[in-house]
């Protein structure tokens, strides 16, 4: 028996799942992190003990997940080297609890059940970066945030959305709703500034043309070519029009100024998070078990 049956009616699991998926990301943000991992410590074993009950599903392939399962085992072993432990325990339980999610919706969901979920992720997603879109015209033009306290986190939130609808786009009759959801999410995440959001969204685009028929690939690059030139449009227009409407004068590179930035490598990042690397190795070498 399948956790969720053909019904007129939508499973109020399937609710749950979409609450799960649609508001973690916020909550995570908003609130502070020790709520969530007593969060995670409660919801996973009630998650583990609900899909124990049901194992029967559509089937999963362990072979085309094997990076899956080798990240959650690289990510447990951490676990004997920390130097936070309670911290680290309580992000590789929320790693545990997307896995269970995760696996919960490939296998017991049905065709209508994700579209459902998709339909729902992308209406929420439309609607916080409308947020942020708002924000930048009418309170300040800088890097937008939304709901989240800070872009980069809200960059990558959008372009997780923003793939898994173009994937859409390519596959189904694309409808005006979802070309629109599309332009606002991919310009929030442009208006973010977030460049490693924006270098992750490129090199995962490739992706959403896999299993897709020949015949139709150059017919579907079109169609997203005249969404990308949509979303450049309107990007543009928002960029000069916000300090317009704030009254602070015309600036025509507020674009090229929000997500270049100064770009030297004392001034990025890259060079904060390649300490992490090395910190990490000199303490190997001190200590390698």
């Amino acid at each position: 028996m399948l956790l969720f049956e053909e019904r007129t009616r939508t499973n109020p699991v399937l609710i749950v799942l979409m609450l799960v998926l649609g508001l973690s990301a916020i909550f995570e943000n908003a609130l502070n992190h020790e709520l969530i991992y007593y969060a995670s410590f409660a919801i996973v074993p009630l998650t583990l003990l609900l899909l124990l009950r049901n194992v029967a599903g559509n089937g999963f392939l362990l072979g085309m997940h094997l990076p899956l399962f080798i990240l959650i085992i690289s990510s447990g072993l951490t676990l004997f080297w920390t130097i936070n432990l309670n911290e680290t325990m309580g992000e590789f339980y929320k790693l545990i609890l997307y896995l269970l999610i995760y696996w919960l919706a490939a296998v017991h969901l049905k065709p209508n059940d994700v579209a459902k979920l998709v339909a729902f992720l992308l209406i929420l997603g439309s609607m916080i970066a409308l947020v942020g879109i708002l924000s930048f015209l009418f309170i300040e033009p800088a890097r937008i945030t939304s709901l989240f306290n800070n872009p980069n986190p809200f960059g990558i939130y959008l372009a997780m959305l923003s793939l898994m609808g173009f994937g859409l786009f390519i596959r189904k009759s694309p409808t005006r709703f979802l070309s629109l959801a599309l332009v606002l999410i991919t310009d929030a995440l442009i208006l973010t500034g977030s460049r490693g959001s924006l270098i992750s969204f490129i090199m995962s685009f490739p992706v959403i043309f896999l299993n897709l028929p020949k015949d139709k690939l150059k017919n579907e690059i079109k169609k997203l070519g005249i969404l990308f030139l949509l979303v450049g449009i309107s990007v543009y227009i928002i960029s000069i029009a916000a300090p317009l409407m704030q009254d602070t004068g015309w600036e025509l590179n507020k674009l090229n100024n929000l997500v270049l930035r100064d770009s030297s490598w004392g001034s990025t990042s890259v060079e904060g998070r390649l300490s992490f690397w090395l910190v990490a190795w000199n303490m190997i070498k001190e200590r390698p078990l």
